[in-house]
């Protein structure tokens, strides 16, 4: 026994001498390989052991640091200079212990490779001696030996110490027996093995870090707590090179590493959290009114310190990288809600006209569009920056919801592009009120002049040109190359001042102004003769081109120019051609449920309205046989009411109203319009009721 000890103890010293495909079998023939793979394990183990507490030896550590700081200080050498005692101390702490740690993961990754290759060496196939059995595998023949003295507990560790290097993830093809003999012994005996069978020596070694690791961390006030999970990108680089690869960790240390990762985290969103929170301290909704506001200039520590965070997990772990995006998401939102809350609301904020200018409040609401979209602007540019540099250096590039762009670019547009628009909201919804409130309700008022724009269509001309020279004037543009309004899957990015407003008018105020045209215009008295409507058709036009002044075409304006041109062309029809149509006329149901002429996106309601403008004053508009409805009123309810076949009812019971007066008058004949006009709304009617 004495020689075999002796033997076992050279083993374990010149392993990677001793154990080659023609030294094993010579150990396998006396016997005594399962002793010598557990001599070898225990000792790997042993070793590691040492090694994770020497790791975390915060005594020691501190002694040695201290005695370095010691050392530093009563240096005589020339020029050297010296850090003050405390801060010197906590510097070669955390130099002595990134130092041991080191240490340590390049032990047990030599270990780990040692039990790699010695599982490889036990798969192979051993020269044939013409004997049947001797072509088996020394893996095979292990587990064999396994299922023999699984049920003796005097061979329990040393079986434990066989699963251990077999169950590794190198276990190749040839190795199918020896997993089924591996799998079956673990389901016949799971209370023994079921650790060691799913998580191997790298199992064992994470358990152990965790036993060692957790009393430390508890027993020290945060000292060794503070420097890992501060510091846990530089943790998780050293523990990638276990498994081989860059790019993924084994379950094990995975979950060894979890707290360090959820703690990381944590102290990541604080310090993004701290750092917003400071950006808008002592700024109140009431004294931002006037001056107090975040400066632009402040932005910048706020992208900095996202980008400092992005910046340590995107040198190490793409995965790592995408949660701490995670983190500069949630930030976006918290910077949503601060920039919200100094929104002001108060009428002032919509008051708007020819001859104004901003007012506190609508200042306060331009510099904070004008600051969101700054923000917007260089999170991007910070953000990409580190995706670009990150997939050059995996050489892959991950779209999608594991895209820190992509995630980042998500909350921009569900947080602050919202804000934006609500904080342009109260100039928006002023300058269409104008227009729509102020101005086109003059054109039934005023009379149209043959020779030059009517007063209202000029008035109309001076406003557009006071909200681009004067409210809209001091929106910022943007500074990146990329495009400044970006639009792609339903996501909305403003990166200007600019961007916001142009998209803001674009789906805010052009349609509304828009479609009132076109309700006004259908509804404009007198209108029976060529020179009423020739006039009526210009000045429509005048209107149109100085709205679109605001902002260029959209697939929000797309709809409503195309009805007030189809408007237009009806202005064109003689009506002598109007009273040729009969219920033989066809209609025809477009994609937006609009009901007109062939070939026309004209809504039939629209084309009821001008059809009766064009009769005797005696039919009624529809809004004229209401009890306390005005135009502007109607005009109202028909942009606010979208379904047709409710547009279409009020205007047939208007008419009930005027048959009724008809009757009552005991007229004997209707106006010609006005049996085109029935027989229009009826059509118009049977089509909304399929459509």
């Amino acid at each position: 026994m004495k020689i075999l000890k002796r033997k076992k103890t050279g083993l374990l010293n010149r392993f990677g001498n001793l154990f080659s495909l023609h030294s094993m079998p010579a150990f396998e023939k006396l016997s005594v390989l399962p002793k010598i793979i557990q001599a070898l394990v225990s000792d790997w183990q042993a070793e590691i052991e040492g090694a994770v507490k020497s790791a975390v030896d915060i005594e020691d550590i501190n002694k040695k640091a201290k005695g370095k700081v010691i050392s530093a200080l009563t240096s005589t050498t020339p020029g050297k200079a010296s850090l003050p005692s405390n801060g010197g101390q906590v510097a070669a702490f955390r130099n002595l212990l990134w130092t041991r740690l080191d240490q340590m993961v390049n032990l047990i990754e030599r270990r780990l490779t040692q039990s790699r290759l010695l599982c490889v060496t036990l798969q192979k196939k051993r020269p044939s001696t013409g004997i049947p059995s001797s072509s088996a595998t020394l893996a095979s023949r292990l587990c064999s030996f396994l299922m023999e003295k699984a049920d003796d507990p005097q061979e329990k560790d040393c079986c434990s110490a066989i699963i251990f290097v077999l169950s590794t993830e190198e276990l190749n093809s040839d190795g199918d027996s020896v997993k089924t003999k591996l799998a079956d012994l673990k389901v016949r005996h799971a209370h023994y093995f079921s650790e060691s069978y799913y998580n191997g020596l790298l199992g064992w070694v994470a358990t152990c870090m965790s036993a060692v690791f957790e009393p430390a961390l508890r027993r020290r006030s945060g000292q060794l707590k503070d420097v890992l999970e501060s510091d846990y990108p530089r943790m998780l680089k050293l523990f990638l090179n276990l498994s081989g690869h860059q790019r993924h960790l084994s379950r094990p240390i995975e979950r060894f590493l979890a707290p360090f990762e959820t703690a990381y985290l944590a102290r990541c969103l604080t310090r993004l959290f701290d750092r917003v929170n400071s950006t808008f301290i002592g700024v109140t909704p009431v004294e931002s009114v006037g001056g107090n506001l975040p400066r632009i200039t402040d932005i910048e520590q706020v992208v900095q310190s996202a980008a400092t965070e992005l910046a340590h997990s995107a040198a190490v772990h793409p995965e790592l990288f995408c949660k701490v995006a995670r983190n500069v998401a949630k930030m976006v939102a918290l910077f949503a809600t601060k920039v919200e809350a100094l929104i002001v609301t108060s009428p002032e904020a919509s008051q708007v006209s020819i001859d104004g200018l901003l007012n506190p409040a609508q200042q306060t609401n331009s510099h904070l569009v004008n600051f969101t979209c700054a923000f917007v602007d260089r999170l991007r540019m910070a953000v990409a920056r580190h995706t670009t540099n990150q997939q050059q250096k995996r050489g892959h590039a991950k779209a999608g919801a594991d895209d820190a762009q992509a995630i980042v670019d998500h909350a921009i547009s569900s947080k602050l592009s919202g804000v934006c628009l609500a904080a342009l909201e109260p100039l928006l919804t002023g300058i269409a009120d104008h227009v729509i409130d102020q101005i086109l309700p003059r054109m039934h008022k005023e009379a149209l002049d043959n020779l030059e724009d009517p007063a209202y269509v000029q008035d109309l001309q001076i406003f557009v040109n006071r909200i681009r020279s004067v409210y809209l004037a001091g929106f910022s543009t943007s500074t990146s190359t990329t495009s400044c309004c970006l639009r792609s899957a339903n996501v909305q990015l403003f990166t200007s001042g600019e961007a916001a407003v142009r998209f803001g008018l674009q789906s805010r105020v052009l349609p509304r102004c828009l479609d009132a045209l076109a309700v006004h215009s259908s509804l404009f008295r007198p209108c029976t003769g060529d020179v009423e409507r020739s006039r009526l058709t210009t000045s429509n036009a005048a209107i149109e081109v100085a709205l679109a002044a605001l902002a260029p075409p959209s697939t929000f304006t797309d709809d409503p120019f195309i009805r007030l041109r189809a408007l237009r062309q009806l202005f064109s029809t003689p009506t002598d051609e109007i009273l040729s149509v009969t219920k033989t006329i066809e209609f025809q149901s477009d994609a937006r449920g609009a009901v007109g002429f062939v070939g026309s996106s004209l809504p039939g309601s629209l084309a009821l309205h001008h059809v009766i403008a064009r009769s005797p004053n005696e039919i009624p508009l529809p809004h004229e046989t209401a009890s306390g409805w005005t135009l502007e009123r109607y005009v109202r309810w028909c942009q606010a009411v979208a379904d047709e076949p409710t547009r279409l009812a009020f205007i047939s019971k208007s008419l009930d109203v005027y048959a009724e007066q008809v009757e009552a008058r005991k007229q004997r004949v209707y106006p010609q319009l006005y049996i085109v006009v029935r027989d229009m709304l009826e059509s118009c009617a049977a089509e909304t009721s399929t459509a």
